[in-house]
């Protein structure tokens, strides 16, 4: 379910990836009637992954698979060597690795269902590390908290203990809406923008970005943490993700529900060095480095936590 390819950064030009095709594919067992990043088809006649992939791909050199609905009606990664067979219903993705603007629309699609929708929010809880990271490091009492990139509010509420005041931010309006449902006088969401974040200058005592959030931009990571850093006068914590302790590959993970989500994976080394770009000293200002390997999450990796002391 999981791969890694290169990611070189850089940025095309933002454009609508469709190529219509006007011809019927006869020797092709397979009706494609459009090619984008993202397909849905059903195969009408026995054929291998192999054999479709080459067939619907935009390019070798992109991120090409395809997802099979089993008989649980999830969604997996189905191998070169399988085969598929009339009726089986597939998902394909052709995505451009170097293309910030089609990695954050495949992203869209991602949030939109899981952040977005309230039957699949009701069932989100934390994960074991965020609860040990909440309990160890999150201010105890009567502090000013924000956290960005929230979505639909799954981690924030947890912010709010023994009287702390949280704000949540994302840039998703339907994310947002679904969070407001959870607002209290202690808690309140906000539609707001990561790079131009619409608070005053240290308004918070402490300001968090979980869920390797920071890599879903894909590039001017040091633009979101200089933000965090104008409004915070304490303390910046930022969940990561490293994979394979690379910081050279885009990596992904594939849903049950049959979507992919893309991040940049980090490393310390890769923190380090976003941190020079904003200031020389900077990277002095981390209080510490927390790592969970042995609480895995379903897209793999290692998670870490690090605590960025503005006081230092």
């Amino acid at each position: 379910m999981f791969k890694s390819v290169p990611c070189n950064g850089t940025v095309f030009l933002n454009v609508t990836f469709t190529l219509l095709i006007d011809y019927f594919r006869h020797t092709s067992y397979c009706i494609i009637l459009s090619m984008t990043f993202r397909q849905e088809i059903t195969c009408s006649g026995l054929q291998s992954v192999k054999e479709i992939v080459n067939s619907t791909q935009r390019s070798e050199k992109f991120i090409n698979c395809l997802l099979k609905k089993n008989e649980d009606g999830l969604y997996r990664q189905a191998g070169t060597d399988e085969q598929c067979k009339k009726g089986d219903s597939l998902i394909i993705y052709s995505v451009d690795p170097s293309s910030t603007s089609e990695l954050q629309a495949c992203n869209s699609l991602f949030n939109d269902h899981y952040y977005g929708k309230k039957e699949v929010a009701q069932e989100q809880k934390l994960w074991p590390d965020e609860d040990l990271f909440i309990k160890n490091f999150i201010p105890n009492s009567n502090s000013s908290l924000l956290e960005i990139c929230c979505g639909n509010g799954r981690i924030t509420p947890y912010l709010c203990k023994d009287g702390n005041s949280v704000v949540g931010l994302d840039f998703s309006k339907d994310s947002i809406t679904l969070a407001k449902e959870n607002t209290s006088d202690k808690l309140e969401f906000v539609y707001g923008d990561a790079f131009e974040l619409p608070f005053d200058t240290e308004e918070f005592d402490v300001s968090v970005c979980f869920e390797n959030s920071l890599g879903i931009f894909f590039e001017d990571e040091e633009k979101i943490i200089e933000e965090l850093i104008t409004v915070t006068s304490k303390k910046v914590l930022l969940g990561l993700r490293n994979v394979d302790d690379s910081d050279e590959f885009l990596h992904y993970y594939v849903s049950p529900d049959g979507y992919i989500e893309f991040a940049t994976v980090f490393t310390e080394k890769r923190l380090e060095s976003i941190l020079e770009k904003i200031s020389d000293n900077l990277k002095a200002r981390i209080d510490s480095v927390d790592y969970y390997p042995g609480l895995p999450r379903p897209w793999g990796g290692t998670q870490f936590y690090a605590v960025l002391n503005l006081n230092a």
